[in-house]
C-alpha cells in the first residue's frame, strides 16, 4: 500500500473511493454539536477520571484526540472502562443535526464507493446519519475505534481507513 501522505490524483477517473467526514461537514449547525461534545467530554473527564475539564483540549492538542491522549498518558486502559467512557463522551443531544436541502441528492451523484470517516464512534455516526436520512448511502463507517483513536488527520488513521475500505493505492481515494 502506498503512503497516504501525498496521493497524486491524475484524474477523477482514478478515484474509486470517497471518504466523507461527518460532523460539521455533512451537516452544519454552527458547530453546536462540536461544542456539546466538547462540554460532555470535559464533564465526563471531571466526573469519571477526576481530571480538570480544560485538560481535554490539552490532550487533544498534544495527542491528536482526547481519547488517544488519555491512553498515552495511562489515564485509562483499553477495555471496558475505555469503551464506557467513549460511549459517555458521545451521549449527547443531536436534535440540531438536520439535513440540508439537496444533501441526499448530492451524495447520490457521487458514483464511487462511499464511506464515512469520522473521529467519532460508530454509534454517534449512525445516529447522525439516521437523522440526516442518508445512512443507506454509505458502505461502511470508519470510526475512531477502528483507527485506535488516532486522529483521522494522521497517516496511521488514513492507512487504516484505506485498509478497511480495500483501497490499494492512495490515489484511488
Amino acid at each position: 500500500m502506498e503512503e497516504p501522505t501525498s496521493p497524486v490524483v491524475k484524474s477523477l477517473a482514478d478515484v474509486e473511493f470517497v471518504f466523507f467526514d461527518l460532523d460539521d461537514c455533512l451537516y452544519q449547525n454552527d458547530y453546536r454539536t462540536e461544542r456539546i461534545l466538547t462540554e460532555q467530554i470535559g464533564n465526563v473527564m471531571k466526573s469519571r477520571l477526576n481530571m480538570e475539564k480544560h485538560l481535554a483540549k490539552a490532550l487533544y492538542l498534544e495527542h491528536g484526540t482526547t481519547i488517544r491522549g488519555l491512553l498515552n498518558t495511562k489515564k485509562v486502559k483499553p477495555g471496558k472502562e475505555l469503551m464506557d467512557i467513549v460511549q459517555e463522551f458521545h451521549d449527547v443531544d443531536l436534535s440540531d443535526v438536520k439535513p440540508a436541502k439537496g444533501l441526499r441528492d448530492m451524495i447520490q451523484k457521487v458514483k464511487k464507493r462511499r464511506f464515512i470517516f469520522t473521529a467519532s464512534i460508530r454509534e454517534h455516526a449512525e445516529k447522525c446519519l439516521e437523522r440526516l436520512g442518508i445512512a443507506d448511502l454509505f458502505e461502511n463507517i470508519i470510526d475512531a475505534h477502528a483507527c485506535k483513536y488516532y486522529s483521522k488527520h494522521s497517516d496511521q488513521a488514513f492507512r487504516t481507513a484505506m485498509n478497511i475500505a480495500g483501497v490499494k493505492h492512495a490515489h484511488q481515494c
